[in-house]
């Protein structure tokens, strides 16, 4: 328990009664002292002995603070609210002798006299009536701390972060076959998914005040053709088989395969090799180049570069993919 301080009003003079901590308690604190008694007007005390009576904290001690005067001092209440609003700290002193008690009425109408509405524990303020302690915390409100809500997102079911990097063997050779640019799609497949924006709840401080959460930012679905969305605009799918890509925030599905890189073409008597991933210059005479990649070969026309080609990635690939009207009319 914690020590406190009691005015004790005699014939020869007011004194204050001091009391130590008993089972580890906190010990009085002489501003708090002083300020108690300085707001009452007590004051004709010896500095020294008041202090040196404060810091005995073995046994009962009672210092002069005014001369005779009739004198009543009813029990009181100290508040104080945090500096975030969301805490009510009380502290009660006990009266003097021929003061008079407080009730819940008087507390609750006190702490509404500090504008303290909401939040309000009348558990504590019992605990506090059916034992009370003097010059110890009570925590007499709270208020609610606002939850924070989430922006919303957007969950992709295909593969956005399209690694140009070839594969790297075990013996040090690079794989230009396993670049990882093509997502495929089939008919149907779900794409995306809208996890809407969570706007969180409001909170308010001991005074009724509101506190709101913070801002969220809100998302749509951004696609282009061959894309169905649902009713709820939450889901897209894809409505052909093909491959789907991520550009700039934005879902495109397309069932012609368009190379993302350098094209270069070599002819020969028949056709013409299609390579990716090189320059047109780092490619030889011959299609023999700097380990070029070859996506497949597109027959002659009379008429310029106009066919859409079906290309594999080789002899064992199981996926096909479409090059389409890419490629000016002349050759590399």
């Amino acid at each position: 328990m914690n020590g406190y301080f009691q005015l004790q009003v005699k014939p020869e003079g007011v004194f204050v009664k001091i009391y130590p901590p008993t089972e580890g308690g906190e010990a009085v604190k002489f501003k708090e002292l002083t300020d108690y008694l300085g707001f009452r007007q007590l004051e004709q005390y010896n500095v020294k002995e008041l202090n040196d009576a404060v810091k005995n904290q073995s046994e009962i001690t009672e210092v002069a603070v005014a001369p005779p005067m009739e004198l009543f001092v009813n029990e009181s209440m100290n508040i104080e609210v945090s500096l975030d609003k969301m805490q009510v700290i009380c502290r009660f002193y006990p009266p003097s002798n021929g003061g008079q008690m407080m009730d819940a009425a008087e507390i609750i109408n006190d702490l509404a006299y500090k504008h303290i509405r909401y939040g309000v524990d009348q558990e504590q303020i019992q605990e506090f009536l059916m034992k009370r302690e003097y010059c110890k915390d009570y925590i007499f409100a709270k208020g609610t701390e606002p939850v924070h809500g989430t922006d919303a997102r957007i969950k992709y079911y295909f593969n956005t972060d399209i690694n140009l990097k070839p594969k790297k063997n075990e013996d040090g050779t690079v794989d230009y076959r396993e670049l990882n640019t093509i997502s495929h799609v089939n008919a149907g497949d779900l794409l995306a998914k809208l996890i809407p924006e969570d706007p969180g709840m409001p909170g308010k401080d001991v005074y009724g005040t509101e506190i709101r959460p913070r801002t969220v930012k809100n998302a749509t679905l951004e696609y282009g053709n061959h894309i169905q969305i649902n009713e709820d605009r939450t889901e897209i799918f894809s409505e052909v088989t093909g491959h789907v890509s991520l550009v700039n925030g934005k879902v495109f599905v397309s069932d012609v395969y368009e190379v993302p890189a350098d094209v270069a073409l070599n002819q020969d008597a028949e056709q013409y090799t299609v390579y990716a991933n090189r320059k047109a210059a780092d490619i030889a005479s011959g299609g023999s180049g700097t380990n070029p990649v070859t996506l497949g070969t597109i027959p002659k026309a009379a008429e310029g570069w106009s066919y859409v080609a079906e290309l594999n990635w080789d002899a064992n690939s199981q996926e096909s993919y479409m090059i389409g009207k890419t490629f000016g009319a002349s050759s590399s």
